[in-house]
């Protein structure tokens, strides 16, 4: 009796601190869950967070219900599971180049195709995904918040830092984009900033911000962007677009093909729910 006492306390205490922890992140834009996939061309995988998970700990995510945990983390034996499968059925990783030269040229793209991709970048890519990636010899692609990076707090989260960064990149398996310099956050009305056409000066000055960040950390400027909480407007579009992007990332999930536009790349938010849909997209498409 006194030890079933003693786990129902360590189980209350542990989701208290989770739930803690993330209360103080912002609230993430709704984002539409994906339950089918259809068409043939290649499959974007989004990720967030990689997480080590033991058995409290996923069932901790089960009954808190957090978004942190449920939506925008998977643990690290799912991710690696995910990839496998992937892998057993043949898939071809490509880079954003890689789809890029796709799109331009019009050229069909490999009958099994995907890419990863995560966003905002904090040490679980590094820690958990990274080495996981590398020793398996697959391509991915990070989003970074420029302005954010090396931030021990950012919303509850450790960021990754540059020497991090660069020793990913020294791999050549990654590509870098930005995910704005310091607008990745929502206001009090469940909103991004740059989603409103009065903050259009705001986004300008951080988009060339990031820019010069970008530009000062490699030498080279950006070609890839990923919109936080998954979308933007035309104006942003056409700012990124004029700003020399070769292509712009939505949380829109879908299949991308030679034929989709180079400022509305569609991803898939990798859940549980999303897996699914994208387990019997593999199916039905092989």
């Amino acid at each position: 009796m006194k030890r079933k006492l003693l786990i129902s306390m360590f189980l209350l205490i542990i989701l208290y601190t989770y739930t803690y922890a993330y209360m103080t992140r912002e609230k993430e834009h709704p984002l539409t869950q994906v339950k089918k996939l259809s068409g043939k061309g290649c499959i974007i995988l989004n990720y967030h967070r990689i997480r080590p998970g033991n058995a409290i700990i996923k069932y901790l995510a089960k009954v808190s219900g957090n978004s942190e945990l449920t939506t925008y983390s998977v643990f690290k034996d799912d991710f690696m599971k995910q990839i496998a499968f992937l892998q057993k059925h043949q898939f071809q990783f490509i880079t954003p180049k890689e789809l890029y030269d796709y799109i331009n040229q019009q050229k069909k793209m490999p009958p099994k195709c995907a890419m990863i991709t995560f966003d905002d970048i904090d040490q679980s890519v590094y820690r958990y995904a990274y080495p996981f990636l590398k020793k398996q010899q697959i391509p991915f692609t990070i989003f970074i918040i420029t302005g954010e990076v090396g931030n021990p707090n950012f919303n509850g989260l450790t960021m990754i830092n540059w020497d991090q960064i660069f020793e990913m990149t020294r791999s050549n398996l990654v590509t870098v984009g930005t995910h704005t310099h310091q607008l990745h956050y929502i206001e009090k009305d469940e909103k991004p900033p740059f989603l409103k056409s009065e903050n259009i000066s705001k986004f300008i000055t951080d988009s060339k911000r990031a820019k010069q960040v970008f530009y000062d950390h490699f030498g080279y400027e950006p070609k890839y962007f990923a919109y936080p909480y998954g979308y933007g407007t035309p104006q942003t579009d056409n700012i990124l677009l004029s700003e020399k992007y070769d292509l712009l990332f939505t949380l829109s999930p879908g299949i991308v093909n030679q034929h989709s536009l180079p400022f509305f790349i569609q991803r898939v938010l990798i859940d549980d729910v999303s897996w699914k849909a994208i387990q019997n997209w593999v199916h039905t498409t092989s």
